[in-house]
């Protein structure tokens, strides 16, 4: 499956969540989902399996998911588990929350450091990206001993630098070209 089908899905659950105004919770649900496919790949083995009947699957899916998710996404599990591409459900969410985040005007990044970052300087770190690319943000913070001291931050296409390796790298550079 391409892309495209990729796309085609998550761009319908998108409209269906926009229309039900339910489109914070189904980005809750649907990062709870993936989360789960992720873990458990049996159970995508098991969903799309020739040896499962169409019945006994959807009865699986009720089993698992039913008061736990929004009918509308159990009704989509079954849909992608019917038409056999339920294999490709964990890329149909992940570019459901990318759809949903852009939206909304949300940008996700990673913030490597050395240490775990205190909840206050990853908040001051977010503040600062958010005024830069006057967008909000949703960051995750990543130890990267590599650094040896400072933070990286990397957001899409932007990479925001302020460690020391980086600033060895700019002396090295300054160093082999001459001091120019």
């Amino acid at each position: 499956m391409t892309k495209n089908y990729y796309l085609g899905y998550a761009n319908a659950l998108f409209e269906i969540a926009n229309e039900e105004d339910k489109l914070d919770l189904f980005y809750e649900q649907c990062q709870m989902l993936e989360k789960i496919f992720k873990n458990h790949i049996n159970l995508i083995t098991l969903l799309k399996s020739f040896n499962v009947s169409k019945e006994e699957k959807e009865k699986i899916i009720d089993n698992i998911f039913e008061n736990k998710i929004d009918l509308m996404l159990i009704n989509f599990i079954k849909l992608l588990t019917k038409k056999m591409h339920i294999f490709a459900i964990s890329d149909i969410l992940k570019e459901f929350e990318k759809i949903v985040l852009k939206s909304q005007n949300i940008q996700k990044g990673i913030v490597y450091s050395v240490n775990k970052l205190k909840i206050s300087k990853m908040n001051e770190v977010k503040k600062f990206i958010e005024k830069k690319l006057n967008s909000k943000v949703i960051l995750k913070n990543v130890i990267d001993k590599s650094l040896i001291a400072g933070i990286k931050i990397v957001i899409g296409d932007y990479i925001f630098e302020n460690s020391i390796t980086s600033h060895l790298e700019q002396i090295k550079n300054y160093v082999l070209k001459g001091g120019e």
